[in-house]
């Protein structure tokens, strides 16, 4: 039951945190998007290209799929810090607790995948075709789609809690 006298927040105000939720949500979802086009289509396409246009065209690759990710990737992780800070300051649920916490366990997979492997292999690649190198790109990119598309679910899920939480119902 909710009571008309709430205690004051303890972090961000109620009112930003759910939007900061719904947009930490959108942006998770639009890198989803992302991810499954590279996934399914992009990156298994780059076999064809003709070897002496392969160098070029992974040299474009690169500079145009940045500031496409970019931008979305620092705004994902920088939003994900909030929302876990503010389950935790709020006490929202035991089920948010572990929600954001896996949602960052997830998030450090990506960007560790991103860092310590697709960048790696996208920089042999600009040094011309390799078609075991995109079996590879392909094959451990998947660590990235999976792990986006959780994130997706988690994030749909702290928005649910969230709202329980705000009309005074038990969490989950």
């Amino acid at each position: 039951m909710k009571t008309c006298i709430q205690s004051p927040p303890k972090g961000i105000p109620l009112n930003i945190f759910a939007i900061i939720l719904q947009l930490h949500f959108a942006v998770t979802l639009y890198l989803i998007g992302l991810i499954w086009i590279v996934q399914i289509i992009h990156y298994p396409l780059m076999k064809y290209v003709e070897p002496a246009r392969f160098v070029a065209f992974e040299k474009e690759h690169c500079q145009k799929i940045a500031p496409v990710v970019a931008p979305a990737m620092l705004l994902e992780g920088a939003l994900s810090f909030l929302v876990c800070y503010q389950v935790f300051a709020e006490q929202i649920g035991t089920g948010a607790v572990v929600a954001s916490t896996i949602g960052l366990i997830l998030l450090g997979f990506i960007w560790f995948s991103t860092f310590a492997v697709q960048v790696p292999i996208h920089n042999r690649l600009a040094e011309g075709l390799n078609i075991d190198l995109i079996a590879k790109l392909v094959r451990t990119n998947w660590i990235r789609t999976v792990a986006w598309t959780l994130r997706g679910f988690n994030a749909g899920y702290l928005i649910w809690a969230y709202h329980l939480w705000a009309e005074g119902l038990k969490t989950p």
